[in-house]
């Protein structure tokens, strides 16, 4: 209930012995709540005064999805910045509250393995049609062209990818 506030000790003798990292909202919502009845909140210290930089305040903090693949996105706005006021608006200064893992993958390598499967599928039915080529010649034909046009999209994929992932200062690199 009371979020960043620890205790050292066993018991506070003065509101001194309470440090923590307490926000002005959070300490009016304690104050309605009661939870600092007698307790003099202007003399909470914080626990590691460095802890959060000025350029930290003035961040909108978000959720980050990490994907199997190494691939993220963002994700939920956790808390706003001091320099946007109104409510849904932020920023645009994007700072990570947390990495959450995703047993997914990105929909990029979604992309490349539905053109793989293809890829092999046209390659099975090849195999299977040679053994007939007077009958399946137009098919062989086909599919050895559709086989072509794949192996370029997957590398015309996974040469995106792979540029998105290496661009400078791009923390996918991580």
């Amino acid at each position: 209930m009371l979020g960043g506030l620890a205790r050292v000790g066993s018991l506070p003798a003065s509101p001194q012995i309470v440090v923590g990292s307490i926000s002005s909202t959070a300490r009016d919502a304690m104050r309605l709540e009661g939870v600092t009845a007698g307790l003099d909140t202007s003399s909470l210290k914080r626990v590691n005064p460095g802890h959060q930089s000025p350029a930290a305040a003035n961040m909108c903090f978000y959720d980050n999805y990490r994907y199997q693949c190494g691939d993220w996105k963002w994700g939920n706005l956790r808390r706003q910045c001091e320099a946007e006021y109104r409510q849904g608006e932020t920023c645009g200064l994007k700072a990570i509250w947390t990495t959450l893992p995703l047993a997914d993958k990105c929909t990029m390598c979604e992309r490349i393995e539905r053109k793989q499967r293809r890829f092999e599928k046209h390659r099975s039915d090849c195999q299977r049609w040679v053994v007939e080529p007077k009958k399946y010649r137009c098919s062989i034909e086909k599919a050895r062209e559709e086989m072509k046009d794949l192996a370029e999209e997957i590398q015309r994929l996974m040469a995106e990818k792979q540029a998105r992932f290496n661009a400078i200062g791009n923390p996918r690199r991580a």
